[in-house]
């Protein structure tokens, strides 16, 4: 995650940690609102699971980048919450894309 946040931090978002369980969830702000990025790729699907469900209540209507590993990530969670994964968490670069797809201002 700490490639993640001098990428977003370079790019002049404004961030802030908040623990959510044992998970670390990152704020991003932006021009048009925030958005949460939460990585879930070191944990065993049993775990995120519940890692997800937490930050859900906290934050039940933020948009989510979910950092994953692989095609664990199901279904379910895309159809229930705005989610964007990131397969390739090392690349501080591929969550900033992610993020910015979300709080890009729209254009008329």
């Amino acid at each position: 995650m700490a490639e993640t946040v001098q990428a977003l931090r370079a790019r002049e978002y404004l961030t802030t940690y908040v623990r959510i369980g044992y998970e670390l969830v990152l704020i991003v702000s932006g021009p048009t609102g925030e958005v949460a990025v939460i990585d879930l790729s070191h944990d065993a699907a049993a775990v995120w699971r519940d890692a997800w469900a937490g930050m859900r209540k906290v934050l039940p209507r933020m948009p989510v980048v979910a950092v994953v590993c692989g095609d664990e990530y199901t279904e379910w969670e895309q159809e229930h919450a705005p989610v964007i994964s990131v397969s390739n968490p090392e690349s501080g670069d591929a969550v900033v894309q992610a993020v910015e797809k979300l709080l890009k201002p729209e254009t008329h």
